[in-house]
């Protein structure tokens, strides 16, 4: 399911699979500097000169966490359409940290003519509804996701209502047991396919990188034991593991895509 409608696997053809194109700001999820030099990065304009170590440190920099303006984001899915792309994976939950609305991401489909995949989530397990009192009762949270898969929201234009194709992002980091179950829980009722992402930034170092290897297996196993068909699940981030070999092989054995 497109912004723009429902369409065929055919249809979608040439897809980016993990874009944050329209998330105006993500800055809430910028890292603190934790010396001089981070703290000099923290406000450099991205050039040539500052590119490598924004790079290296891409949640230090604010620049590199604040998106462009609609004009902008749309040349840039213009020139991916003229090299042959024809769709789009939007992981920028809508309304979370400054992310493009779903009215957005409509009207970038209708000037760039590409399909856009919406996820919807939560960007922490913060910002969940919480749980309903009483067990037996539905989840706030769980209805949520169901309306926007399954029924969507009107997008401003009078055109059909814009639903969603994704679930996610679920961070494959502890800390996030309701999310996951919210999440899983919705996946079982849609067959939405989940995005998931391994910390962005990467680990500093090979046991580091065997210990953020061994929590993301533990939540995709919590997905499997949940019910969660691993064939729709698609992990981001996962080459931040390439240092740790081990730790790789075993997330790909849980049969999740990469």
């Amino acid at each position: 399911v497109t912004v723009t409608g429902p369409c065929s696997a055919a249809e979608l053809g040439s897809t980016l699979p993990f874009e944050h194109v329209v998330a105006w700001s993500m800055q809430s999820r910028h890292r603190p500097p934790s010396d001089v030099e981070e703290a000099a990065l923290r406000d450099a304009p991205i050039t040539l000169q500052t590119l490598s170590a924004v790079r290296e440190k891409p949640l230090v920099n604010l620049a590199n966490l604040t998106g462009p303006q609609e004009d902008v984001a749309a040349a840039e899915v213009e020139a991916f359409a003229r090299v042959g792309g024809r769709a789009i994976v939007s992981a920028s939950v809508p309304g979370a940290g400054g992310a493009c609305s779903a009215s957005c991401l409509a009207s970038l489909c209708r000037r760039t003519k590409l399909r856009v995949i919406m996820t919807v989530g939560w960007a922490s397990a913060r910002e969940l509804p919480p749980p309903p009192p009483d067990d037996e009762a539905e989840d706030p949270a769980l209805d949520s996701l169901l309306r926007s898969l399954l029924e969507g929201e009107e997008d401003g234009s009078g055109g059909a209502a814009v639903r969603a194709g994704a679930l996610g992002v679920l961070p494959l980091t502890p800390g996030h047991a309701r999310l996951l179950e919210v999440l899983a829980a919705a996946h079982v009722r849609s067959g939405a396919p989940l995005f998931c992402s391994l910390p962005a930034g990467g680990a500093a170092s090979a046991d580091a990188a065997e210990s953020s290897g061994a929590a993301a297996v533990a939540s995709l196993d919590a997905l499997s034991a949940a019910g969660v068909d691993m064939r729709r699940v698609i992990v981001a981030h996962a080459q931040t593991l390439l240092g740790a070999p081990a730790a790789l092989r075993a997330l790909l054995a849980t049969g999740a895509r990469r």
